[in-house]
Parts: structure tokens; C-alpha cells; sequence
């Protein structure tokens, strides 16, 4: 949504998105207890990349980019309304192009608004954020109903949608419902002129919630037209979501309503996190204590803010055991901000000179939101490629917003020894070859499962990574998939591979992955099966 002031006419017909960024980008200022410190990585500046990545003619912003194989974009485009697009491409530098095609600046739709009005994204879905989680893809988006909604007040609300292949066929979860909600109570009483306000008063105007945002004030211009006085109200929206390997779906979001956001702009980050993909069981909330046991979504106090910002991007560096927020707040960069693993200390800033970017950045990220790796003989360097809107030149207004792309290498301050501890979280989930080595899937525990064939290993991920014998070795070794692998199975449990060298069970949850390996089901006893040990699961990833 472009509001927290209305920036211009055009946006008017963009209501759902990580918009409120450009009408604020003189906010800059930290959250409470940040103070200046020093990450430990630096910004080597003469690896800069830098260019157009798509252009059309309607407006285009917000992208969310994965490498799984090739790279692959979501991100919030015109077309009637907000709808969720999707484009691939072999470089992050382009071209782009719809799924299987080769025509430079097409697109899929991904997701579109329902067009139902008892839905909370009637009107617009926009802000993608998309992780691979367990073999599926979840795509976790903002929503923005129709202005008569009779289920709904126009507030932005954020759900999930999941699909098997990423690009098309996702479904709506949780019912259809949001499974995040603006946390403030809604506006109820109409504004009146003349009436006396003071700021943090909620009005509704014209269908609309708006915020007074000085101290008092006897408004005689309606709320649309004052936005001295009044801004318009954002909701909850602008999810950012990673899941750095711990078992936890991380989720950073804006809520414009929540106690912890400035009352004059509405900036705060909140931050959640779930085992649940839909956020309505066993969620824990980060508060100014600590994380904060909340159950679901909907529990959450929304009291601590970790970044005064919008629209801001996530991702997990292996390498630094660091979060790292990008942010654009200031004409001409993105800040990078740096936390602990725990997401309870916060470790420093550095700045990247871009281009005039009119929204908020996404970064180049791996299928669960994690950084990638950097030069195969120097994995100490962290690639951060950055996706945003920027104005084209000789245009204006938002039809002229293209994406652009600007890339640094970070070279971390960390040593050999650490590192190499760190090679194994760095590749996990992805496969790795070295010369002379035998093929190799990095498991959820960041150990090698040597494979004697490619099958089963091509339909676990489609990133393949070459890295020296060296790097390989500090990969801890897991166990071997022989070809033609033994398989159990029994009634209610999953078929489970029995893998050399490890006397464990692993669970596939698709048969694909048997057949792929010459193997073949042997049935067993629930008594059996369930005498063993699990292992690792392995998931096919449909593409």
C-alpha cells in the first residue's frame, strides 16, 4: 500500500504492497538498543554487478528471488490490481523470462487477487516471499480487499498459498484466511470535520482507516487530503521469511497497528517464528525479553519492534551465523543490518551504493532463505545480489517502475578454522562435486550422503555446487546411498531408505525417489519399522 502519506495519484491503484517505503525515506533512525557497531564482514567494492533486470510497461516492485537451479522471481506487479508474478532466468543479471520460455521480459501469474469479496485479498495480493520447506514451495504474501468487503476492513492482512513446482498451482492454506492480522483495534467512528483529534486517533474516511498523527488538532480537511495530520493506515503486511536450519520458519513483517511502531510513520519490524509453515501452531513471538512462547499468529503482543523501517528483506548467512536485514531507507544505498543467530544481538550496519530505488530491496537467496555460497576457493566471500524498483529515466509515476539489479561480494572476518566448521551448514540442502569425489547431497544435518548414482540425488535439489577436495573433506561424513538401496515400508509410516554406513531410517516422502535410485520397497512391520532409529528425511522437489 502507498501510504503512509499518499505519495501520488498513480498510486492509487496499487493498495497492497511494501509501498509505504518511498514515503519515508527519510527514516533511518535504529530500533530501540541498537547502537553503532561493526559487523564482521566487510564490502569489497570492486565486485560490483550492476544493470536492468525487467522491464514492461505497468509497474513492477518488491521481487523475491531463489536459486534452485536456475534463479527464479516473484515480485508484485500491475496487471488489474496487484497480482504476484513469475519469471526464471540461468543469471540473477537476466534475462528473464515466463517458466520454459526464452522471450526476454515475460511473465507467469503466480497469484491473483480472488475477486471474492469475503476474502482479505479481494483486491490485491502483492509482497512475495517465498521459501522451500520440506519439499514444497510456500509463498507468503499481503492481501488487500475490495473497499466494500463486508468480511474485511481495508486493512493490508498477510497469508500463505503453496505449490508443488514454485511457478503456478499455488493454493490458498489456513482456509484461505490470513494467517497474520493487523494486531491494533480497528478504527470504528467516522471522522468528523471539525471535530478534535489527538495523535494515535483512528478515523474512518471513505471506507478507510486513518491515523492522527499530531499531537491535537481540529480538522477541517478530510483525512484523504491532510496528510499533515493524518496517515493513512497500513495494517500488517510485507512478510520477509527464512528458515536458517533450526527447524523454525522465521517471519519479519511490518504492522503498521502494532504498540511497537512509530504512531507519526507506522514503521516497526515485528518478528515471529513457527515450525508450523501457516503460523497458527507452536509460534513463538521475539520480544524484548527474548523469544516468547504465543501459540499462534494471532497471540502475538506486537510490542517489540527489532528495526524502525518497511519493506525490508531477510536473509541467514552460514558463514557469519548472522540474520541480515536489507533495508532501503536512504536515496541511493541499502543498509544492511546484522544480528545474531538468536536475533538478540544486534551486530552492525554496512552500506551498498545503488541506483535511486523507488521500494523496498529483495535479495538473491538459496530455497530456505539462506545466503549462497561465494567463490568455490574463497567461501569466506558472501554474495549479496539485491532485486528492487527503480524509476525509469524520462518517466513518472509508477508505470515507469522497472526492477534492477545491484550486486557486492562481503568477504567475513573469520578464520580458516571456523570456516571450514561452517562449510557443512553452508551447503546443506544443495549437492556438491568434487574432482575425483563421489557425488554428494549436503542432509539437514550438514553431513555428506555420498551417492553412487545421480538419480534420487538430481530430485532432492536442483543447485549443484563444485567445490575443492579440501572443502569437501570438511564436510563431516553421513552415509552412502547405495544404488539399488535397500527401502522399508509399513502401514501409516513412510517408505525409508536403509543407507550404508549409518543404522538409521531415512524417511522420502515421494516414491520418485526410490525409483530414481533402482530401489524397490521392502514391506516390514509397524513393529519392525518402528524399532529403528529416523534418520534425515529426504524431499523430492517437483522443480
Amino acid at each position: 500500500m502507498k501510504t503512509l502519506t499518499e505519495i501520488s495519484p498513480a498510486s492509487a491503484v496499487r493498495s497492497a504492497g511494501r509501498s509505504l517505503c518511498a514515503a519515508v525515506v527519510c527514516l533511518a533512525s535504529l530500533s530501540v538498543g541498537l547502537n553503532a557497531q561493526t559487523p564482521s564482514a566487510t564490502v569489497d567494492s570492486l565486485s560490483v554487478r550492476s544493470g536492468v533486470a525487467f522491464t514492461r510497461t505497468s509497474y513492477d516492485y518488491v521481487p523475491a528471488i531463489m536459486k534452485q537451479g536456475d534463479y527464479k522471481m516473484w515480485w508484485c506487479g500491475g496487471v488489474a490490481g496487484d497480482y504476484i508474478l513469475y519469471a526464471e532466468s540461468n543469471s540473477v543479471a537476466g534475462p528473464w523470462h515466463s517458466r520454459g520460455g526464452t522471450t526476454p521480459n515475460t511473465k507467469d501469474t503466480a497469484l491473483q487477487p480472488t475477486n471474492n469479496h469475503q476474502s482479505f485479498d479481494s483486491a490485491h495480493t502483492c509482497d512475495p516471499s517465498v521459501i522451500l520447506w520440506k519439499g514444497k514451495y510456500y509463498l507468503y504474501y499481503g492481501g488487500l480487499p475490495q473497499a466494500d468487503d463486508t468480511a474485511y476492513t481495508s486493512l493490508t492482512r498477510f497469508g500463505v498459498a503453496q505449490s508443488d513446482d514454485g511457478a503456478t498451482g499455488f493454493t490458498r492454506q489456513n482456509g484461505g484466511a490470513p494467517i497474520v492480522s493487523p494486531i491494533g483495534t480497528p478504527a470504528s467512528a467516522a471522522w468528523v470535520s471539525g471535530s478534535t483529534y489527538v495523535r494515535g486517533d483512528q478515523v474512518l474516511y471513505l471506507g478507510k482507516t486513518y491515523v492522527c498523527t499530531v499531537l491535537n488538532t481540529s480538522s477541517t480537511i478530510d483525512p484523504a487530503a491532510n496528510t499533515t495530520e493524518w496517515r493513512k493506515q497500513y495494517g500488517a503486511g510485507q512478510p520477509a521469511v527464512v528458515s536458517p536450519g533450526d527447524g523454525w520458519i522465521y517471519m519479519f513483517f511490518t504492522d503498521s497497528t502494532g504498540s511497537g511502531s512509530g504512531v507519526i510513520t507506522g514503521a516497526g519490524i515485528y518478528v515471529i517464528r513457527s515450525s508450523d509453515p501457516t503460523f497458527q501452531t507452536n509460534t513463538e513471538e521475539l520480544q524484548s525479553t527474548g523469544w516468547v512462547s504465543i501459540g499462534d499468529a494471532g497471540s502475538r503482543s506486537g510490542s517489540y519492534v527489532i528495526r524502525s523501517a518497511f519493506s525490508v528483506d531477510v536473509v541467514y548467512s552460514d558463514v557469519l551465523q548472522n540474520f541480515i536485514i536489507a533495508s532501503n531507507q536512504t536515496a541511493g544505498q541499502t543498509n544492511l543490518y546484522f544480528f545474531s543467530d538468536d536475533l538478540l544481538s544486534y551486530e552492525g550496519m554496512l552500506t551498498l551504493s545503488s541506483v535511486s530505488w523507488t521500494e523496498g530491496p529483495g535479495i538473491v537467496r538459496g530455497p530456505e532463505g539462506r545466503a549462497l555460497p561465494g567463490d568455490a576457493n574463497n567461501l569466506d566471500r558472501i554474495p549479496i545480489d539485491l532485486i528492487f524498483s527503480y524509476q525509469v529515466s524520462g518517466t513518472s509515476g509508477t508505470s515507469g517502475w522497472d526492477l534492477y539489479h545491484v550486486g557486492y561480494d562481503l568477504v567475513a572476518t573469520i578464520t580458516q578454522t571456523d570456516l571450514n566448521a561452517r562449510v557443512g551448514d553452508l551447503f546443506r540442502g544443495w549437492k556438491v562435486q568434487a574432482s575425483g569425489l563421489p557425488l554428494t547431497y549436503v542432509t539437514s544435518e550438514s553431513t555428506r550422503l555420498q551417492c553412487q548414482s545421480s538419480g534420487a540425488p538430481d530430485l532432492l535439489t536442483n543447485n549443484l555446487y563444485s567445490i575443492s577436495s579440501t572443502y569437501f573433506y570438511t564436510i563431516p561424513f553421513g552415509a552412502v546411498l547405495p544404488t539399488g538401496a535397500t527401502v522399508w515400508g509399513a502401514t501409516a509410516r513412510p517408505a525409508a531408505f536403509i543407507m550404508n554406513y549409518d543404522t538409521r531410517l531415512w524417511p522420502v516422502n515421494d516414491g520418485a525417489l526410490i525409483t530414481a535410485n533402482g530401489s524397490s520397497i521392502t514391506t516390514v512391520s509397524q513393529a519392525t519399522y518402528d524399532a529403528e532409529v529416523i534418520g534425515p528425511a529426504l524431499y523430492l522437489t517437483d522443480w
